[in-house]
């Protein structure tokens, strides 16, 4: 009864081969049974043994509840380009997220990947603060400039934005470029952390 009003959860896991399919489903039926939840935080990084049909659940599970703040944290995990554009289809569906802390570092995301995610940003109404984690991500090799500039400047909702990047496949004179974009509005806070390695 008591877990039943649980407005806030947090799983952070590291290294862990434990994490499998039948973890990962029974977390998922748990979540969706805590319909006060609104603050989420799960993090597996390093934890190659969670499949993306596990994610996949997890992130469903979320879906029917009015989640206001969600930090995912997949870094070094197996989640492919594909997984992750099912992840942005299905962060459209979080029409109350305001909070979104999502580290994809050292994961097989792609270009594709990267629009798909940008587009679902510029999408969420009430979405005022992003932190996006690109890092170590070699299969990216551009960021639609366009789309960036359109989550930074045409959504007056967003107040903080960190966006990370390095160690990528992006040529260093798009990375200086990304690094040199400036909002046209004020921000509480932002950053353009795109590391030139």
């Amino acid at each position: 009864y008591k877990l039943v009003k649980l407005s806030n959860f947090s799983l952070c896991l590291k290294n862990n081969d434990a994490v499998n399919d039948n973890v990962a489903f029974r977390l998922s039926n748990a979540l969706a049974n805590l319909p006060l939840l609104s603050q989420v935080t799960l993090s597996f990084e390093r934890c190659r043994a969670f499949t993306e049909e596990a994610f996949k659940s997890l992130v469903e599970a979320l879906c029917t509840l009015k989640i206001t703040s969600l930090y995912l944290n997949l870094q070094s995990t197996v989640i492919t380009n594909d997984g992750v554009i099912t992840l942005a289809y299905q962060l459209a569906n979080f029409r109350d997220l305001e909070d979104l802390h999502l580290n994809l570092s050292n994961t097989k995301i792609k270009n594709s990947g990267v629009s798909t995610i940008l587009d679902t940003l510029i999408a969420l109404p009430k979405l005022a603060k992003i932190k996006l984690n690109l890092q170590s991500c070699g299969l990216v090799s551009q960021i639609d400039m366009d789309r960036l500039g359109n989550l930074i400047n045409s959504q007056d909702s967003i107040t903080d934005l960190m966006f990370l990047l390095a160690k990528s496949g992006i040529p260093s004179k798009d990375l200086a470029l990304l690094k040199a974009m400036k909002p046209d509005r004020k921000f509480n806070s932002f950053g353009m952390n795109i590391y030139l390695e």
